[in-house]
């Protein structure tokens, strides 16, 4: 395994990061929200994907703290939470689908 990863779209590179610290950033975050409720509040950081059906939302999110988390958590809106850290293949997929992979702040490349 590469301790260093680098993501190319389309000829040009959206990210170069060491792999721990990529991997400590990104969190994949499942919120499940009360009846009635049309969307769960916005995760600060970064986006990288996001899905829902129905009352579940799954996002990909990069640059969001514990104490972010714990509050999303808390929030009255949400009924039930979950966050895991992705596998580098869902981290990717993220990047390539995404609609404008800006640079992160903190990457080699910002």
């Amino acid at each position: 395994v590469a301790d260093i990863v680098a993501i190319m779209r389309e000829g040009k590179l959206v990210l170069v990061e060491r792999l721990d610290t990529l991997k400590q950033d990104v969190r994949e975050l499942t919120i499940t929200l009360k009846d009635g409720e049309p969307e769960p509040p916005r995760p600060p950081g970064q986006v990288l994907s996001e899905r829902y059906k129905d009352r579940q939302w799954q996002m990909l999110v990069r640059g969001t703290s514990d104490d972010h988390l714990a509050a999303l958590r808390a929030h009255g809106s949400v009924s039930e939470f979950e966050c895991r850290s992705p596998t580098l293949e869902e981290i990717f997929v993220a990047y390539m689908n995404a609609k404008d992979p800006d640079p992160i702040p903190g990457s080699v490349l910002s």
